[in-house]
């Protein structure tokens, strides 16, 4: 931790940390913290959760938008949500400066066609294949700092919540960027479900799929942490459960 390196465009370069707390566990995808009984980061129960609300689901099978391979996600097509944005990936809907992370040396080259952010240029890149481990690296890099931000707004009222809280707030916050001011009032008054969903439903609205999300996310947030609390009805998880797990063997 005291070591120091010169940058050869200036400045000094030093360690934040040292790297030597981090365990893995086979359920946890970062850091776990024993003195609140949860983890800092997003459970991998939680991520399949999330992944198939986004994209895993016979919807997206039937439209073609999922590249399977011997019953296995290999990649991803990109797809409309019908919010007026293109969307690709787990969820990830294309704002300014993530085309910046897939055209990265180091990805576009593995990416079978173009990208646009441009919901008119949809026709041209609709059949442009994504790789699934470079959608699930976006996944990881846009859901971890809502993770942290949950996990820091509670802890700064002195409410610590559980790994399951914790999660379905990660998945709240990720498909609708916050949980809004009620429902963030209601867990601080040790809320129950019913006001918690109404309070999520009158911030967001019940169109489309968002009743069904919003049960699943209740169910997990209410549950007891058990891979029964984690189901979804229309999911397709068995096909990630490979290359998630291929993903942190690297």
């Amino acid at each position: 931790m005291t070591s120091v390196l010169f940058c050869k465009h200036g400045g000094l370069i030093m360690p934040v940390t040292s790297g030597q707390e981090k365990c893995v566990e086979d359920n946890v995808v970062t850091d776990i913290s024993e003195e609140t009984g949860g983890g800092k980061g997003i459970s991998k129960k939680a991520l399949r959760v999330l992944m198939e609300l986004e994209i895993l689901d016979n919807y997206s099978f039937e439209k073609g938008y999922l590249v399977i391979e011997d019953g296995k996600l290999i990649g991803i097509k990109p797809h409309l949500a019908g919010d007026g944005f293109v969307t690709v990936g787990f969820g990830d809907c294309l704002r300014e400066g993530d085309l910046e992370f897939y055209m990265a040396p180091e990805r576009v080259s593995r990416i079978s066609g173009p990208l646009s952010d441009k919901v008119s240029e949809y026709d041209r890149i609709k059949d442009t294949v994504i790789p699934v481990d470079i959608c699930f690296e976006k996944l990881i890099q846009d859901v971890s700092p809502l993770y942290e931000k949950a996990k820091t707004d509670f802890e700064e009222k002195g409410l610590i919540l559980s790994q399951n809280q914790l999660d379905a707030l990660c998945i709240i916050k990720y498909q609708c960027y916050t949980i809004g001011d009620e429902a963030f009032n209601e867990i601080l008054g040790d809320c129950d479900r019913v006001a918690l969903y109404n309070d999520i439903l009158e911030k967001h609205g019940k169109n489309g799929n968002f009743e069904y999300r919003t049960n699943i996310e209740m169910n997990i947030f209410f549950g007891d942490g058990s891979d029964e609390s984690y189901e979804t009805e229309r999911g397709l998880s068995d096909i990630i459960v490979e290359p998630l797990e291929e993903y942190y063997e690297k």
